[in-house]
């Protein structure tokens, strides 16, 4: 692995799509930080319509932040970072959603494992916690907030992490050099427009398993907006049947041996019955599932 000046350089990308309101609070969030000179660039990436005001956003930042505005199209949340990725000049690229705040120390937290000399790591990921748009239903347990992107379950100490543990993507740092040699983001995953297939962050996974070290780091802190269109249990179930495609994605893109599939027999007349508004507990909890494995089996089995 690539090792690193003793202060080493940090570009931040954004990619965002249609939320100038969204991006101007999470530029702000970033221009709190203390920086010192350590951060180079802050790459904004425009992924939505044109004329949407990002533009303008990002230009009342420029007095207050080195910030850079790119333009990405067609829409695609891993083109956008790619783009970001491909104009970063700096030894570490970071990413972080439109939809987030950095807290306080963001910044200090993100770079301290890297300015280490016992930490020494390749990535370095951050920790998440809600902001919601509206009241959060009684329905939305801890059990969901993994689906809803924001929480790890890796507890509050830093630590190193396994291939087999699975981060989130919009608030991680990576060596540059290694993401890029890497091919950067699987562009046939990922939010698109509409779609809630996500995954793209399976790239990290591919990193460590080649060798890369992972550090996480709780105290690297967002805050992340819970849509309130999301608090619906609709949308859990339509989020549920996109992560069942984007674990079917993830296998075959890493070339595993398919796994074999058992019969699985679904009385779709009766699931289309059923009341999603009046579940609750482990009766709502096992319904999504169901949709989950669904998703999982048509794109294994090519349908979707």
């Amino acid at each position: 692995m690539t090792l690193l000046a003793e202060t080493p350089s940090f570009s931040i990308v954004v990619p965002t799509r249609n939320r100038p309101q969204l991006l101007h609070n999470c530029l702000q969030g970033i221009a709190d930080q203390k920086f010192c000179e350590q951060l180079e660039q802050v790459i904004v990436v425009d992924n939505g319509d044109l004329m949407n005001g990002t533009e303008t956003v990002v230009e009342r930042f420029s007095a207050h932040l080195p910030v850079s505005y790119l333009y990405a199209s067609p829409p695609g949340v891993s083109r956008a970072r790619n783009l970001g990725l491909q104009h970063s000049q700096s030894d570490i690229t970071v990413f972080i959603d439109d939809d987030e705040i950095p807290g306080a120390n963001w910044f200090s937290e993100m770079s301290a494992p890297f300015n280490s000399d016992k930490i020494r790591p390749d990535i370095v990921a951050g920790n998440y916690s809600p902001q919601w748009e509206a009241q959060r239903p009684k329905w939305l347990t801890d059990e969901y907030l993994g689906v809803y992107s924001v929480s790890l379950p890796y507890g509050d100490e830093p630590r190193f992490l396994s291939a087999k543990d699975w981060v989130l993507e919009g608030n991680i740092g990576v060596k540059t050099d290694l993401i890029k040699s890497a091919g950067g983001f699987d562009e046939n995953l990922g939010r698109h427009r509409d779609s809630l297939v996500s995954g793209e962050g399976i790239i990290y996974q591919r990193l460590v398993e080649a060798g890369a070290k992972i550090f996480y780091n709780p105290k690297c802190l967002v805050k992340h907006l819970i849509h309130a269109n999301r608090l619906d249990r609709k949308w859990l179930q339509k989020r549920m049947f996109a992560s069942g495609i984007t674990h079917a994605a993830h296998e075959k893109n890493r070339h595993l041996r398919d796994k074999q599939i058992p019969s699985v027999r679904v009385n779709l007349g009766a699931l289309a019955r059923v009341d999603i508004n009046s579940l609750e507990g482990d009766d709502l909890l096992h319904f999504v599932q169901v949709f989950e494995i669904m998703g999982y089996v048509l794109r294994k089995k090519n349908i979707l």
